[in-house]
């Protein structure tokens, strides 16, 4: 009888716990800027006349635990592009911070007739200190006149390496 409490208690003092990092607040100011290289998207109107959605747009900005966004390797990529009163989007951004660090983001933009925008985002993946990234980030935005985005961003990720 003491022989399998003994084997017990040395299974439970050799068990590691697992340490669960705490959600953190994230947060972005980011400019999206059409790719027109990348082609377009031909959107249907209710009046029979089609819109060019980009399919690609150039990412720049500053994110907290990225810092400033390396623009020439951030973007976000438009799947999908639909018009039901609204233009809804289904999204895949990637983020890469000044020291190489990647973040992966995929979610839904909803864009409305007075060209604001909401995106509604969940982290796929990541690189470096975010390589098992995972948590939220939400965004309030703004296209002007020749389609750049202008957003604000905010969340909660699982506290970065």
């Amino acid at each position: 009888m003491l022989l399998p409490l003994l084997a017990l208690a040395i299974a439970f003092i050799s068990c590691e716990k697992e340490v669960v990092k705490p959600l953190v607040a994230i947060s972005g100011n980011f400019t999206n800027t059409p790719e027109i290289t990348a082609g377009f998207w031909e959107v249907p109107l209710p009046d029979g006349t089609v819109f060019p959605m980009p399919k690609k747009y150039i990412v720049d900005g500053t994110c907290t635990f990225l810092g400033n966004i390396d623009q020439t390797k951030s973007f976000l990529e438009i799947n999908t592009a639909d018009y039901k009163g609204m233009f809804a989007l289904s999204a895949k951004i990637t983020l890469v911070g000044e020291d190489g660090d990647q973040l992966v983001l995929i979610g839904d933009v909803y864009s409305y007739p007075d060209y604001s925008n909401k995106g509604y985002f969940h982290f796929d993946s990541g690189t470096g200190k975010f390589k098992n990234a995972d948590g939220w980030m939400n965004s309030n935005g703004q296209f002007d006149q020749n389609g750049v985005n202008t957003l604000v961003a905010v969340g909660e990720i699982r506290e970065p390496e």
